[in-house]
């Protein structure tokens, strides 16, 4: 008589079957897997009577198990820019499409059950998700960079599901970086012609007639204000500032102590445009227009006086290179004893930085300083040397 019965799976996808309703002796059971793979031959689930005398011959039956698909990749992306007139923290808004409906359990297709987004690439490497997360319908992204995307700058959308995920979609970042305008010209004017004391006024394009703010979704950054760099070569070396004028008006006016005829090159003075997040522009540059200045005197009078100057109170300084597009090597050559003071001062006289020296130290200055034209007054005891430089 048979007494009750036993159930039973082998192959590759049967040692993995687990009896979670029932138990061996069962009418009706159910099993769960935890590969998504299809049956294959040798996967089979079997079933035996067991009698007092032993057991019967077993039936078998193959594993109907089918592979559960994944989704296809997402349709679509879509971009739009928010903020783009910035040079840092432009933003841009990405939207997926919605959610696949959920399938029937019968079926084998995996129900898509969210999704992820991420970026790749160099400008994809600077995006934060500020708006939303990774898992959103619609996300914005700001960056830190001004820069134009790039082959590989991509912004990906995967599907989620429980047996994995999707394969990915894929959009080009659209992002375009700001430029800032240079000015068009230098207008130069003669103010006045004094023998030592000629004056020039400088005049850029203003800023209302040649600029406009651009709308949200423009690449021109808008500018706020301008940025003079001082003259500089033989005769622009010679040059300062007015007074009451600044490198950040217009227009501008210089001074120059040469009566002599700027040269064909070298000599000139240039403008950029400021904005409020990008920086300055690119230069314009206009060369000097200086002409000779005839019948000047050559040198003022000079009183001279006899002074004896013992070895310790000598004092001399070197600049060099002068001028520079880094940084200035000063040494002050001295046999005194006093300690040597210096003072890093603008062609207004504003002083910039202040230090103390050794006599015969090479000390390395103004690599912080813009370009332009400074003073270097160096004192001694009751020794004063000033040194006019040019940073380019």
């Amino acid at each position: 008589a048979v007494t009750g019965r036993i159930w039973s799976f082998v192959g590759t996808l049967g040692s993995i079957a687990q009896i979670t309703t029932g138990d061996l002796n069962s009418t009706v059971i159910e099993a769960t897997y935890n590969s998504n793979v299809a049956a294959a031959t040798g996967d089979s689930v079997k079933l035996i009577y067991t009698t007092a005398c032993g057991y019967s011959p077993a039936k078998a039956l193959k594993l109907t198990n089918v592979a559960t698909t994944l989704p296809v990749a997402p349709a679509s992306i879509v971009a739009a820019p928010v903020l783009t007139n910035v040079c840092t923290g432009k933003k841009y808004r990405y939207t997926a499409p919605a959610l696949p409906a959920a399938t029937a359990v019968t079926t084998t297709a995996a129900a898509v059950t969210g999704r992820i987004w991420s970026f790749v690439g160099t400008l994809g490497s600077v995006a934060q998700i500020t708006t939303g997360d990774s898992s959103s319908l619609v996300i914005e992204a700001t960056y830190s960079s001004n820069a134009t995307a790039n082959t590989g700058d991509s912004v990906k959308l995967i599907y989620t599901t429980a047996c994995g995920y999707s394969p990915a979609k894929a959009l080009k970042l659209t992002n375009v970086a700001s430029t800032i305008p240079v000015p068009v010209s230098i207008v130069a004017a003669v103010v006045t012609d004094a023998c030592g004391a000629r004056r020039y006024r400088y005049t850029a394009p203003t800023l209302a007639t040649t600029l406009t703010a651009p709308s949200a979704v423009g690449a021109v950054q808008a500018v706020n204000g301008y940025q003079w760099v001082m003259p500089t070569g033989a005769v622009g070396s010679t040059g300062t500032l007015a007074p009451g004028f600044t490198l950040t008006s217009n227009p501008i006016e210089v001074i120059y102590t040469s009566n002599a005829v700027a040269p064909a090159s070298g000599d000139s003075v240039k403008v950029s445009y400021t904005t409020a997040s990008c920086g300055n522009g690119a230069t314009k540059g206009l060369k000097l227009t200086n002409v000779v200045k005839t019948g000047c005197p050559s040198a003022l009078p000079v009183t001279r006086t006899t002074q004896t100057v013992t070895p310790s109170e000598s004092m001399s300084v070197k600049v060099y290179p002068n001028p520079t597009t880094s940084n200035f090597n000063m040494q002050v050559i001295s046999a005194g004893k006093e300690k040597i003071g210096v003072r890093v001062m603008d062609v207004q006289g504003r002083v910039l930085k202040t230090l103390n020296v050794q006599a015969n130290e090479t000390l390395n200055i103004g690599s912080e300083l813009n370009p332009g034209s400074y003073m270097i007054e160096v004192k001694q005891g009751k020794q004063t040397k000033t040194t006019r430089v040019l940073k380019f």
